[in-house]
């Protein structure tokens, strides 16, 4: 049974669902944090819990992307990953 999300995954999973890569293109984990508020912790704040996510059973949440110049990972959500903040978004009854 998959483990229930965590706030920090939320808000990454959201951060991540809504961008377009075509026009915005994959963020690192340092840009994902400042994004979701937590520049004062940068990179520290998202990694573990990318990584987590990336190695999901049964399905990973969030897959890397590739890098950046600077030879950071770039991260994107998976269709899993999608489903996973659905139900999490989703009312319940």
């Amino acid at each position: 049974m998959p483990r229930k999300l965590s706030d920090t995954r939320i808000r990454i999973l959201r951060r991540l669902a809504s961008r377009d890569l075509d026009r915005d293109g994959a963020e690192c984990a340092r840009d994902i944090a400042i994004g979701c508020g937590e520049a004062h912790r940068a990179s520290d704040w998202a990694t573990g819990a990318l990584r987590e996510m990336s190695f999901a059973w049964p399905k990973p949440l969030v897959r890397r992307l590739g890098v950046t110049f600077a030879n950071a990972r770039t991260w994107t959500i998976t269709d899993a990953g999608r489903e996973a903040l659905a139900k999490t978004d989703a009312p319940s009854p």
